[in-house]
């Protein structure tokens, strides 16, 4: 159980633009349950790093309420 099987089985992978995707909190209580002497912490600050080393800084998704933010800031440009 050490890679997005895990994932596959209980259902938290989703497909987004061709990529694999499961939630941040699917990935770290699994890596928890792998690696219980490790902090959860430690896991979290583990899958942040690894996230902005294969994203590059641009996310792959973001919550709607960042588009809707992102909207209401583009109101305020003359069109």
């Amino acid at each position: 159980m050490n890679d997005a099987a895990s994932a596959r089985a209980d259902g938290a992978l989703l497909q987004v633009d061709g990529v694999d995707v499961v939630s941040f909190s699917a990935a770290a209580s699994r890596l928890a349950a792998e690696y219980p002497a490790v902090s959860s912490a430690r896991i979290e600050a583990l899958l942040v790093r690894e996230w902005e080393a294969f994203c590059a800084g641009r996310p792959l998704v973001i919550p709607t309420a960042v588009e809707d933010g992102a909207r209401e800031m583009l109101g305020d440009v003359p069109a």
